[in-house]
């Protein structure tokens, strides 16, 4: 409300009845916004419902008459909708190992301040793979690939690693030819050391890494926010274009046992030549400061095959139809229509004819 008072913008407030108490919730929420928040809400809209409208009318008159404002709509709730969440990972979301024989076992740590979490959403689609999410601690006994996702305090989920064992883990599995990756903030933790002298993040420390490659990070207080392009020629399982986006404050120095893992060719609209990331030898431990490299789907798919060949694991005959962008793209079309369909589309025009 603070922000909509100061862009004088008019309010729509919506509630969501499938968490329940939604007649409530709106409503008490009006009465608790003070006479002017109370004069930019122009309408309400209940999202998320189930089952028969009609049953609802009776207590959709109620709210009408009770907040004296018009209902814009009421949207339903929208199965299978494949689109990502505001950089929230929901508890029920990943699977597990279990029933799994055949499949390609992908971990991802949930670190305590873990970001970007929409890098591995495309993972879960993928045929003969099981995702699985980490979480509070739990054991890591078994993972094909194991990645370390991005975080908003690299050295403090770094200690968490190493306060639940999690570093030995990992080590222990990629002994046993589980490939590692990193990205951006993992691979900062993957690396030998971490130098915050200016205390950009919490406060100035520094930490040794897990030693998995031969980098040594310092953050500067500086941060690159910026869509890249690049070639992925260094890694041996793919040579070819990717795309993605950094958001790091991190400088990593790559030392005599790793290569860069990819050569990024464009930064926004600037054509640049410029190593990214670091890599083993044989690839089975790497990182980059690239979010989305997995919606590459040559890339991601090219990466699935070598590993499932380094394991075993019987070809996938045809892998996922969809490529990552579409697929998205076609859910946030089907999105629209629902939504476009639900509610008073001229009242929502009117309110925005009129402002406040």
């Amino acid at each position: 409300m603070w922000m909509a008072k100061y862009s004088k913008s008019p309010v729509i407030i919506t509630g969501d009845i499938n968490c329940g108490g939604v007649f409530a919730s709106l409503i008490g929420t009006m009465m608790l916004l003070t006479p002017s928040e109370r004069r930019l809400v122009k309408a309400l809209h209940i999202n998320k419902f189930r089952g028969d409208l009609d049953i609802l009318k009776p207590g959709l008159d109620f709210l009408i008459k009770k907040s004296k404002r018009p209902l814009l709509g009421v949207t339903p709730y929208i199965d299978n909708l494949q689109i990502a969440q505001e950089d929230h990972l929901p508890d029920d979301k990943g699977d597990d190992f279990s029933d799994s024989a055949g499949m390609l076992k992908i971990a991802v740590i949930v670190l305590p301040h873990i970001s970007n979490t929409t890098d591995f959403d495309i993972l879960e689609h993928e045929p003969q793979v099981r995702l699985k999410y980490f979480r509070r601690a739990e054991p890591l006994t078994y993972a094909d690939i194991i990645i370390i996702p991005g975080t908003k305090n690299t050295l403090f989920d770094l200690a968490y690693l190493r306060k639940y064992g999690y570093d030995r883990q990992i080590k222990k599995l990629r002994a046993q030819g589980a490939m590692i990756i990193g990205i951006c903030g993992g691979y900062q933790m993957l690396g030998n050391r971490i130098t915050d002298a200016q205390g950009n993040e919490w406060k100035a420390q520094e930490a040794a890494g897990l030693g998995l490659l031969d980098v040594e990070t310092v953050f500067r207080s500086d941060k690159i926010t910026a869509q890249v392009k690049g070639r992925a020629g260094r890694l041996p399982f793919y040579d070819g274009i990717i795309s993605g986006y950094e958001i790091h404050m991190g400088d990593s120095r790559l030392g005599d046992g790793v290569k860069a893992a990819f050569s990024l060719i464009q930064r926004g609209d600037v054509q640049i030549n410029q190593d990214d990331g670091a890599a083993r030898d044989d690839a089975m431990a790497w990182g980059t400061y690239i979010h989305g490299i997995f919606d590459n789907d040559d890339f991601r798919r090219s990466l699935l095959g070598f590993m499932r060949l380094k394991r075993g694991i019987s070809a996938v005959e045809d892998s996922c139809n969809d490529d990552a962008i579409g697929c998205q793209e076609r859910s946030y079309d089907r999105l629209a229509d629902i939504v476009r369909a639900s509610i008073d589309m001229d009242l929502l025009y009117s309110i925005l004819d009129a402002g406040v």
